[in-house]
């Protein structure tokens, strides 16, 4: 099964970027070289999490906007990853059991509504996924790197 192990964020200060990620207790899943841009969204598994602020994350999720989550569903499963739900073309989570991170999947449109930004954006996607499955570019312009373990 391939698996997820890292997300890299390409951004113009990455010492600054790094400490903001180590800040939140993000650094061993997600690291930062080159330009900015990246949206990203911060969020617990919990709906009501009452427990005292602590710098523990379990898992991180990444989830991508796509132009269509059917064909990004197919060109996922086709290299390795299984399906843990789906809901049409609405979205798809990828089943990562034994991985730091977990892939979604979800319309742009959407991703974008949700975030208060304009769906076109500009340059590069600006985020690199580590993983198992090879060096590869998804339908969406996504780059995947072998991970450095």
């Amino acid at each position: 099964m391939t698996s997820l192990a890292s997300v890299t964020l390409e951004v113009p200060d990455p010492a600054a970027a790094a400490a903001f990620y180590q800040a939140f207790g993000l650094d061993p899943y997600v690291t930062v070289r080159a330009s900015d841009g990246t949206i990203c969204k911060i969020a617990t598994s919990k709906k009501k999490d009452t427990a005292p602020a602590a710098r523990h994350v379990d898992q991180v999720a990444l989830l991508l906007g796509v132009v269509d989550v059917k064909a990004g569903k197919r060109f996922y499963v086709d290299r390795g990853l299984a399906v843990a739900k789906s809901f049409g073309g609405k979205y798809v989570e990828f089943d990562a059991p034994s991985s730091a991170v977990t892939l979604a999947l979800y319309p742009r449109r959407a991703l974008a509504k949700d975030t208060g930004l304009p769906q076109e954006g500009t340059g590069s996607h600006r985020i690199v996924i580590g993983g198992d499955a090879g060096p590869f570019t998804d339908p969406d312009g996504f780059v995947w790197e072998a991970a450095s373990v």
